[in-house]
């Protein structure tokens, strides 16, 4: 299954079917836009095998500078993509639905050297070398999100302190 409600949190087990739908967008991106895209990379829950995870497939497009991003708007909003503004100050969003409010895909664009996507890789790397951190993250995400099913602010908050130690001792800059 991909997609999911907006504002809700819904757990699923790690899914082959991520990967394949990372695959596909991201060949659609590239057929788009390539001249505007250095790479575009799986990140995020879904990203890593046995994880559980929100169905919903991140990717960190990176770009050399945001200045590229009214174009990269243009070219990509007839895929289909929602162009959301900067959440961060080094991360814009675009978001892909299948329904209203029915996001599949979250499109995280960062620039090449960010803290954004450092913190991407970072994480990423340190979940698959490490099974028993990967086996207590997994343990937090089911915890929090049977608790905040309703409430992806409190859930995405709950897991804030686990990531920045992980960043942390595995060398990335938040915290």
């Amino acid at each position: 299954m991909i997609g999911l409600q907006r504002h809700t949190v819904s757990l699923c087990d790690s899914n082959d079917e991520w990967r394949v739908a990372f695959d596909s967008e991201r060949t659609r991106l590239l057929s788009t836009a390539s001249g505007l895209i250095r790479e575009i990379l799986h990140v995020g829950s879904t990203a890593i095998p046995g994880l559980p995870a929100k169905p919903v497939v991140d990717m960190a497009l990176v770009v050399s500078n945001f200045e590229v991003l009214p174009d990269l708007s243009f070219a990509i909003q007839p895929l289909g993509w929602i162009d959301r503004g900067y959440v961060r100050e080094d991360n814009y969003l675009f978001v892909l639905e299948s329904a209203p409010e029915f996001r599949t895909h979250h499109l995280h664009v960062v620039t090449v050297g960010s803290a954004q996507l450092e913190e991407y890789t970072v994480f990423k790397r340190a979940l698959l070398e490490d099974p028993e951190l990967r086996e207590r993250y997994a343990a937090l995400k089911r915890n929090l999100g049977e608790k905040y099913q309703g409430d992806r602010k409190a859930y995405t908050s709950g897991k804030s302190e686990f990531i920045e130690s992980i960043l942390r001792s595995n060398g990335g800059k938040r915290g």
